[in-house]
């Protein structure tokens, strides 16, 4: 597969060949005006006379030549603008896998989270469920216990209620009520 890098640089590419192609064109056009302007005044200075022959045929010659010139290098032109909607397309390409393949990296992450998420569900469940059947066999502070630990997820998920003391970690914050059903 093309990276973007290297799409990009091929666009460029056939960009910078298609914009020297047109400088060329207009050189040469312009070059065919002025000799078609100078057979034109070589003809009117001479006249009624007929011009130098030979004068004239060289201009023409000329003029001639820029002409096939310009044709050969219009017929290189539909090459060139095929090249660069072909460079453009394969960019455009570059650019959508590379964008695919973020997303899908960005979904594969998110599975793997979402995985851990559920493990740490399940744990905190389980941890909540023990904490709740401890602390209605300590004697005096199970409602306390039992409202801490509830105030503590009531923070952690909502930010609420306004106490800061209740983001520390729950072993920290427990351990004061632990310590009074230690004395009792």
């Amino acid at each position: 597969m093309t990276t973007v890098s290297e799409a990009a640089a091929a666009a460029q590419t056939a960009a910078d060949r298609k914009n020297a192609l047109d400088a060329k064109l207009r050189e040469l056009r312009t070059q065919e005006n002025a000799l078609g302007s100078r057979i034109s005044s070589v003809i009117a200075s001479a006249f009624p006379n007929d011009p130098d022959a030979a004068a004239l045929s060289a201009l023409e010659a000329q003029r001639d030549d820029t002409r096939t010139q310009i044709e050969r290098f219009e017929s290189a032109e539909q090459h060139l603008d095929t090249d660069c909607a072909v460079a453009a397309e394969v960019l455009k390409d570059a650019e959508r896998a590379e964008r695919q393949a973020a997303h899908a990296a960005v979904i594969n992450r998110a599975r793997a989270v979402a995985s851990k998420y559920s493990g740490a569900v399940a744990a905190f469940i389980s941890a909540r469920a023990d904490m709740r059947a401890i602390a209605s066999s300590l004697p005096g502070v199970e409602a306390a216990v039992i409202q801490l630990a509830e105030d503590v997820v009531t923070f952690a998920l909502y930010q609420t209620p306004a106490n800061a003391a209740y983001g520390q970690p729950f072993a920290e914050l427990v351990e004061s009520y632990l310590a009074k059903a230690e004395v009792a």
